[in-house]
């Protein structure tokens, strides 16, 4: 049943006793009591922004349960609102209950966007404009705004936040970061300063920034140059690379330029050699044609016609210039005529000059008085320096000198060399001196000297002259002697030991006797016409105590060395020896096997097909057969020779080789085990080789090795050096000996010993 009042109601039941049923009907009084009016509200509303709470609340009754959960109160608070129905049940004191429900919407948050504008980066001082969007209402940092924007002038660097509310009165919140960048440091200059000279350029300068405008006028640098600079204010703005720019200005000043001017202190022209002061004022420091002046005014030398400039500085170093004009007339080039001369005294000299134009005029001092162009005739009074002045049209004056030499005669030499004592067909040189050209007898001379051969002696005069025409005459005696009829060196037909030489000047063509002081005969020189001039030569004559060998070989004591100026020149020589000269030769030869020479004299003596000479000179030795002839006192032997040095007479050899090898040294030294031998040739001539010999006692030697010469075809005119080794020694003392061989014969012997590493020559 469902009462809706309060009444007494009955009840019926059936009691089943014992399978009977039996209707039982109760009367029940019962109160029915009133439904409470249970509410449910949501609030703040029952749309809810999006993450806000919702408060849900209950009215009408005692308790409540929303959605099951009791509660303490009638309310509960969702954090956040969840949308939905939410149902609360309601129980009032009589313990009735009923229920209400509330649907909850959830409304989105506003998207709300924060934005600067130009940039959330602004230069230093400038405004910014915050905005925002997304929303109907806003507020800047708390600040209602009119609209969505708020402007910042100037702005200032910090976080902004805005909240912009929707139409569903939700909210939302965006920030928007504002930062400021400084201005740049923007510094001018002026170069060279702020206050220039009137003309001068000026360069104003700027720093602190990227791009620059000057004026309104970008530059492509950082600097502008005003050319002229001219007076004002400047304003540059720089601008750097964030697009931040700076201001600034510089003022421009300038100085008058100085009232600078040039003067002469003389006319405007002036002959060279004028002293000049160039003036200069209106300034405080002046330089003339770039020379600094310690006064405004300098003074030159006047040279050439010119335009001077002077630059003035004032105070304030500001500058100009001015210049002036200087003409120069050139001085007269005067010229003496003759600049000098030499005449001798007595004779005519005259004084000239030219140089001083048509009009000129001429004026002349000196030691005399003279008219120029006047010859006069000098005396030792007229020598000296003669000063000429000249003066052209124009005044200008210049001056040339002459010098007069009065000269004494001359003081010619007359010389005869070797000296004035000659013997017969020697030759005298004749040397003029003192004079320029020369007669030798009233006959020209090529040169000074004149040389010639002495047949008889007289007086030789030399007659000399000058340039000048000056003029004077020497002579000279030369006395000529007989020959002595015997040789040089000799005394009875015997030769002296000892050396002499003559000396003289070989003529072309000439043949000539070589003599010593006493005109004792030393040689016969005789030399073609057309033919190598031989020069001056010495002829020299050797005697030698004994009889001397080369490498053994025995040459005649007499031997002679004869060296013209002109060594490569070819000549007839014709030699002397004695027959004492010979026997002192055939003596020794005899004695020691070599072929004799002539043992008598007289020209069928047959030995005189072995005389030989060799000749040694620097291109090496050659070996002559000479032509001999007795003269019934001497032999001569006369050669035809080409080049010269020394001439040594020996009988012929083997092979009709020359003075043969000569040995400079022969040395042994001890080894370890074995003895080395060691010798040197200066020159080998006809060298075949060389037997080196040992002995163990000094007496009986054996050859131990052969050595074969090293020359070229046994010829040699320099150093050559040898070597051999004895690997078989004796202990104690070992002798050697070195034969030389020339062809079949035996030529030199040289001994050595060594004894336990000392080394001793013995001969």
């Amino acid at each position: 049943m469902n009462p809706t009042a309060t009444s007494t109601y009955y009840a019926q039941y059936t009691q089943n006793i014992t399978g009977c049923v039996n209707p039982i009907r109760v009367q029940v009084p019962l109160t029915v009591f009133a439904t409470p009016t249970v509410t449910a509200t949501a609030l703040p509303g029952a749309a809810i922004c999006s993450g806000s709470p919702v408060t849900l609340q209950g009215g009408g009754a005692s308790t409540y349960t929303w959605n099951g959960n009791p509660t303490t109160t009638s309310d509960t608070t969702i954090t956040p609102a969840v949308a939905g129905t939410y149902t609360v049940q309601g129980v009032d004191a009589n313990g009735c209950s009923a229920t209400s429900s509330v649907t909850v919407s959830i409304n989105p948050l506003p998207t709300i966007n924060a934005s600067a504008s130009p940039s959330n980066t602004v230069c230093q001082g400038n405004p910014i404009t915050l905005q925002g969007s997304g929303g109907i209402n806003y507020q800047w940092n708390g600040n209602a705004t009119v609209g969505s924007d708020t402007t910042l002038t100037p702005a200032v660097a910090g976080t902004y936040t805005i909240v912009g509310v929707d139409a569903n009165g939700c909210s939302n919140t965006s920030t928007v970061q504002v930062n400021i960048n400084p201005l740049p440091n923007l510094i001018v200059g002026a170069n060279p300063s702020t206050t220039v000279c009137t003309g001068s350029p000026v360069t104003l300068t700027a720093s602190g920034g990227t791009s620059y405008t000057w004026n309104g006028n970008a530059t492509s640098g950082s600097d502008t140059t005003l050319v002229p600079a001219v007076a004002g204010v400047y304003t540059v703005v720089a601008t750097d690379a964030n697009s931040c720019s700076a201001e600034a200005t510089i003022n421009v000043g300038l100085h008058p330029v100085p009232n600078v001017t040039a003067n002469l202190s003389t006319n405007s022209t002036v002959c060279a050699g004028t002293l000049v002061t160039l003036l200069g004022g209106g300034a405080q420091t002046y330089t003339w044609d770039g020379i600094p002046t310690t006064t405004s005014d300098t003074t030159i030398t006047a040279s050439n016609t010119a335009v001077y400039t002077v630059v003035g500085t004032d105070a304030n170093s500001c500058t100009a210039s001015s210049s002036v004009a200087l003409n120069v007339n050139q001085l007269p080039v005067i010229q003496a005529l003759p600049p000098t001369q030499t005449v001798c005294n007595t004779l005519s000299a005259t004084i000239d000059a030219t140089g001083a134009g048509v009009n000129g005029t001429y004026s002349v001092s000196g030691p005399q008085s003279i008219t120029l162009g006047t010859p006069f005739t000098t005396t030792f009074g007229h020598a000296g320096i003669y000063m000429i002045t000249g003066t052209d049209a124009n005044s200008c004056s210049n001056t040339a000198t002459s010098e007069l030499i009065v000269s004494n005669a001359l003081n010619v030499t007359a010389t005869a060399s070797p000296n004035s004592s000659r013997c017969f067909q020697n030759s005298v040189t004749i040397s003029g001196g003192g004079a320029t050209n020369y007669w030798f007898n009233g006959t020209p001379m090529s040169g000074s000297d004149t040389t010639f051969v002495t047949f008889v002696g007289g007086t030789y005069t030399i007659t000399g002259s000058d340039a000048l025409g000056c003029s004077n005459t020497s002579s000279v005696s030369v006395t000529v002697s007989a020959l002595s009829g015997t040789l040089a060196l000799t005394s009875v037909n015997t030769s002296v030991v000892g050396t002499t030489s003559s000396a003289q000047v070989q003529p072309d063509g000439t043949s000539l006797n070589y003599t010593d002081a006493q005109c004792n005969l030393i040689a016969v020189v005789t030399d073609g016409f057309g033919g190598s001039i031989l020069g001056n030569t010495s002829a020299t004559v050797t005697v030698d105590p004994t009889v001397q060998t080369v490498n053994g070989q025995p040459y005649v004591q007499r031997w002679y060395s004869i060296t013209p100026t002109n060594t490569g020149a070819s000549a007839l020589v014709k030699l002397y020896i004695l027959q004492s000269d010979f026997d002192s030769y055939n003596v020794y030869a005899g004695a020691n096997g070599w072929p004799l020479l002539p043992t008598s004299g007289n020209n069928a003596d047959p030995n005189v097909p072995n005389i030989r000479v060799t000749k040694t000179d620097a291109n090496g030795t050659v070996v002559y057969t000479p032509a001999m002839f007795w003269n019934g006192t001497v032999w001569e032997a006369t050669l035809s020779i080409a080049n010269f040095s020394e001439f040594r007479f020996h009988s012929a050899n083997p092979g009709n080789a020359a003075l043969p090898v000569q040995i400079t040294s022969f040395t042994g030294r001890k080894l370890e085990s074995a003895d080395e031998l060691s010798w040197t040739t200066a020159s080998e001539l006809n060298n075949k080789e060389f037997e080196l010999q040992h002995s163990v006692n000094g007496t009986d030697y054996s050859t131990i090795a052969t050595v074969s010469s090293k020359a070229l075809n046994g010829m040699s005119s320099l150093p050559i050096d040898y070597k051999a080794v004895n690997n078989q020694p004796q202990s104690g003392h070992n002798y050697y000996r070195l034969i030389q061989k020339d062809l079949v014969k035996p030529v030199c012997i040289i001994k050595w010993w060594i004894s336990s590493g000392v080394n001793m020559a013995m001969w």
